[in-house]
This record gives C-alpha cells, sequence and structure tokens, in this order.
C-alpha cells in the first residue's frame, strides 16, 4: 500500500459523466452562428468552434461595443435552451453511491463545468449529488479545456495535481486534465468513443460510475482530508 501513489481528490466533469445530457449542442451552435449573421459574421469564422469559443470569437470580430451586444444576445439563447435540456437531466446510474462513497472515505469532490451556474445549481439541488467544491463557466476565466479551469479546483480544494484524479466522458476533459498534470479515467457514458477518449489521455476508461471505486482502490492509497 505504501507504494501506491496517495489520492486526495477526485474532479469530475458534469454532464455525461455524472448526468445524463440531454442538450442540443448543434441547436446552440447553430443559434450563434445565426445571432452572428445578424451582427455580419459571416458563418465561417464561428463554424467549427465549441459553443462558448463561438461567442468568445464572435466578440472579439466585432470590438467591444458590438462585441458585447453580440455575447450578451447570444449568451441569452444558449442560456434558453440549457434551461430546457436540464429539465430532463438525471444522475448517471452508480453516480449518487459512488460520490457517497468518495466523501465517505474523506476524499475531496470537485465538479468543473462549461454549463451556467443557473442551470447546474438546480440541476445539483434536484439531483441531491454530494461534493465539496463546484466551478462553472462564468467562476473562471478560461473554461475546459484549457487547463486553467482544472487548475483552479486544484487550488479550491487545496491539492496538487499529482494527488488528484480527473473524470469525464469527453475528449476534452481528458486533454485538459492532461495538460493540468493529472492522471484522467474517462467515462464511456457519453458519445466519445472509448478508443477517443485513449487518445485524448486516458489512463483508463470505465463502462460506468459504478466501476469507479473499486478502480481507485487498486491504483491508489486513499486520503483523507475533508475540504473546508
Amino acid at each position: 500500500m505504501d507504494s501506491l501513489p496517495r489520492l486526495r481528490a477526485v474532479i469530475f466533469d458534469l454532464d455525461g459523466t455524472l448526468v445524463n445530457c440531454p442538450y442540443d449542442f448543434t441547436a446552440m451552435r447553430q443559434a450563434v452562428i445565426e445571432i452572428g449573421r445578424r451582427f455580419g459574421i459571416a458563418e465561417e469564422e464561428l463554424a467549427g468552434l465549441g459553443v462558448l469559443e463561438a461567442i468568445e470569437a464572435g466578440e472579439k470580430l466585432l470590438g467591444p461595443t458590438t462585441g458585447k451586444r453580440f455575447r450578451e444576445e447570444a449568451e441569452e439563447r444558449v442560456l434558453a435552451l440549457e434551461l430546457a435540456g436540464a429539465a430532463d437531466s438525471a444522475p448517471l446510474p452508480g453516480v449518487r453511491e459512488t460520490l457517497a462513497w468518495l466523501c465517505q472515505e474523506g476524499l475531496r469532490v470537485g465538479i468543473i463545468t462549461r454549463n451556467s451556474a443557473k442551470v447546474v445549481g438546480n440541476l445539483l439541488r434536484r439531483a441531491e449529488l454530494q461534493y465539496d467544491a463546484l466551478l462553472t463557466r462564468e467562476a473562471v476565466a478560461r473554461v475546459k479545456p484549457h487547463p486553467g479551469h482544472l487548475q483552479t479546483m486544484l487550488a479550491r480544494l487545496e491539492c496538487s495535481s499529482n494527488e488528484a484524479v480527473m473524470v469525464g466522458d469527453h475528449i476534452w476533459d481528458m486533454t485538459c486534465g492532461k495538460e493540468a498534470g493529472l492522471i484522467c479515467v474517462g467515462m464511456a457514458t457519453g458519445a466519445a468513443s472509448k478508443e477517443a477518449l485513449y487518445e485524448a489521455g486516458a489512463e483508463e476508461v470505465l463502462e460506468d460510475m459504478g466501476h469507479l471505486p473499486e478502480w481507485l482502490k487498486e491504483r491508489f492509497c486513499l486520503s483523507g482530508g475533508k475540504f473546508s
């Protein structure tokens, strides 16, 4: 046991990892592109970007004054679509039990998400999930896949990158975790294939959250220390 690395925290993605992901991202991206078109932005300037990245790119293209109006309108439309999707969101199998086990073991639990505080707050209250810290997109300067999102959570949980694991269902969770220096675990509960998660940096890909406790016990020396 003494030869195993010590674990103090587990940091999770939210949508597709802890809860199902009923959001229409295609509709969100199209909404941003259509709003951009009304502001004079060519579709190819925003196509192929993530929703949040498209909003940021449009704002930069338009400049401070017009860009601010574009951002406000785009964010309002995206939030409306997120709220509509969140109504159908629920915890995935094994999630409640796994989070409860982690807390019982004295491990710190963090959640980082590109979703909004308004959506996530309502969702987590309804889902009754146990965790210590949450960072939505409004809480950080740069959202994942930028490693700053994860690094801010590490600071919040008061642990270093070699004491934590990143768990997520998207390749961006893996690339974010890898760049921040964490061991990454993929969950085959989202849109990404197992192969894509491994290629993005996952050390292991699990079928569902119920398999995580045993994997952690085999891989780490668990260490207590509740978040305060």
